[in-house]
Formats: structure tokens, C-alpha cells, sequence
């Protein structure tokens, strides 16, 4: 029998994942969840909509817990830095200064 889960638990579940520590498939392991439902859940609170499908509201910046990578101060004084962020999906961003 399918489960049919409103808006907001859904966002409750897929914010749950983010500071479980768990991977996508072990967190919906422990939550009972199709791991096929949860990606199309974030996908779809985060604004991009399957196709043919209609999408859930996007989340707001308000509703999302704000996250920050402190890189320290960056000066013009000849530092250079790399930094690589591996956002899944094989999307990958990269930032360079000096």
C-alpha cells in the first residue's frame, strides 16, 4: 500500500537526511522510504520538477538552514586557493583565485 505523505513531511524527511550523517540510501533505510521517492521529493523542493509532473513549492531561503564555508581572509597579496566542490550528479564546482 502506498504511503501518500503531505508537503511538509516530506520536507521534514528530506531535511532529516541532511544532518543525519547517513547516505541517501541508509537514511531511507532507517525511515522506511523508496530511495527513488526521497530523490524525487528533494528534487522537487528544491524547484526542479520532473518532467511531466507537477512540482512541489520551492523551498525558501528562510526554510533552509544557511550553510557557510569559511575560506578565512583572501588578500591580493600573491595567496592563491583552490576549492572543488563535488555537488553530485558528476557537477562539479570549481573556484580559483590568484
Amino acid at each position: 500500500m502506498s504511503k501518500h505523505r503531505s508537503i511538509e513531511a516530506r520536507r521534514s524527511l528530506v531535511d532529516g537526511h541532511v544532518g543525519s550523517d547517513l547516505s541517501v540510501d541508509a537514511y531511507c533505510a532507517r525511515e522506511s522510504i523508496k530511495v527513488s521517492s526521497f530523490r524525487r521529493w528533494r528534487r522537487q523542493l528544491m524547484g526542479a520538477p520532473d518532467v511531466g509532473r507537477t512540482a512541489l513549492p520551492a523551498v525558501s531561503e528562510r526554510d533552509v538552514a544557511p550553510t557557510f564555508v569559511d575560506l578565512g581572509t583572501l588578500s591580493d597579496g600573491g595567496s592563491r586557493f583552490d576549492l572543488r566542490l563535488d555537488l553530485g550528479r558528476g557537477v562539479v564546482l570549481h573556484l580559483t583565485c590568484g
